[in-house]
């Protein structure tokens, strides 16, 4: 994979220089450029260590082509608001949408759910191979209109598959649905899921938010 390159599209500094000054005690402008190069180097040798941006600016993240997740080096993201793909910029309100596609559903789980059904077979049951899946396989838009509404927002609108920017990757997973059963899980394991369904796991999510 290729080196991934960051650069900051601004000039903000985390301390501005007249508070650095005022700080300093310093009224002359003389060293003026001194200053604000050491509060970049301290800002850069800050963020490099903690693994965070510590103020709110733009930036550019160029990554190498690939059908893998990578990660963003800039966190906390604020918004993205393009990708350019070749050369190209693609906003980013093309991904202000969901993928209407009647039939279509998945299972998911809560982490902690994971956990738990880790730990049941860990204590019991026959070895073997199990489904940990909520149980309510429902489609992607529903979730997302659900966790939507939970954050006072508005869903986002609905388009057909048809008309969705996708690679071929994120295309293939709308070709079939990925419902799986959780029976074995609960009679072999004896496990009780603590999130049924994604409305519960969300709720849960959403109370950890306001922590």
């Amino acid at each position: 994979m290729a080196d991934l390159i960051l650069s900051r599209t601004n000039s903000a500094l985390v301390v501005s220089l007249a508070e650095c000054k005022a700080y300093l005690r310093l009224e002359r402008d003389d060293d003026d450029a001194l200053l604000s190069g050491l509060v970049r180097t301290a800002m850069a040798l800050c963020e490099a260590f903690t693994g965070q941006w510590l103020i709110v600016r733009d930036g550019e993240q160029r990554l190498a082509s690939a059908g893998y997740w990578q990660r963003i080096n800039a966190v906390p993201v604020v918004a993205i608001t393009g990708v350019a793909v070749g050369g190209d910029l693609v906003p980013g309100t093309a991904f202000d949408s969901d993928i209407d596609l009647p039939g279509h559903v998945f299972s998911r789980i809560h982490v902690d759910d994971i956990a738990g059904a880790v730990l049941a077979s860990m204590h019991g049951g026959p070895a073997g191979i199990y489904n940990i899946a909520d149980d309510l396989p429902a489609p992607g838009e529903a979730v997302t209109a659900a966790a939507a509404r939970m954050l006072g927002m508005a869903p986002s609108p609905l388009i057909p598959l048809a008309q969705a920017t996708l690679s071929p990757m994120g295309r293939a997973f709308y070709a079939e649905c990925r419902r799986v059963a959780n029976g074995r899980m609960k009679r072999q394991l004896g496990y009780c899921l603590k999130y049924p369904d994604y409305h519960s796991g969300l709720l849960a999510c959403f109370a950890e938010m306001q922590q």
